[in-house]
């Protein structure tokens, strides 16, 4: 009877184990099971932060083209200045007076853009059995403020 180490015994690190006749490729296989939905994460984490960026940087450029429009500037300059500093490409712009152009009411500028996903995380949601996504989201931010 041969005798074994403690370690061993235990199931330490330190132990090698053996594969039976049908566990050879068990591995490869649990990781071609798994690697999809890992990919799924990691695009939609990628593309979540991207979407995100781009949504913020649209709401301060919003903001920007309101505090222009609270000066008196048209709203041609309005709309040059949301999209010279959305960065986000196509933006488009739409300036309001909803109580007129005089001190005292207010000036609300829209910004409106589209922004594509950079991974192929609308294929591989329809590989996994979902519906699938659009190419690109439609984001939209409000500000308004008041006329000086």
């Amino acid at each position: 009877m041969r005798q074994t180490s403690g370690a061993a015994s235990l199931g330490g690190w330190g132990t090698r184990r053996r594969h039976g006749p049908g566990e050879r490729g068990t591995a490869l296989v649990e990781f071609a099971l798994v690697l999809p939905l890992l990919a799924v994460l990691v695009f939609g984490i990628i593309d979540f932060g991207r979407i995100f960026q781009s949504w913020v940087t649209l709401t301060n450029a919003a903001r920007e083209g309101a505090r222009l429009g609270t000066t008196g500037a048209s709203t041609g300059n309005i709309c040059a200045r949301v999209t010279s500093t959305s960065g986000v490409s196509g933006t488009t712009c739409t300036v309001t007076y909803p109580g007129g152009n005089v001190p005292g009411q207010s000036v609300r500028v829209r910004a409106n853009a589209n922004v594509s996903l950079i991974t192929p995380l609308g294929s591989l949601l329809s590989l996994l059995g979902g519906g699938g996504m659009s190419g690109s989201f439609a984001l939209s931010s409000t500000a308004d403020m008041r006329i000086e």
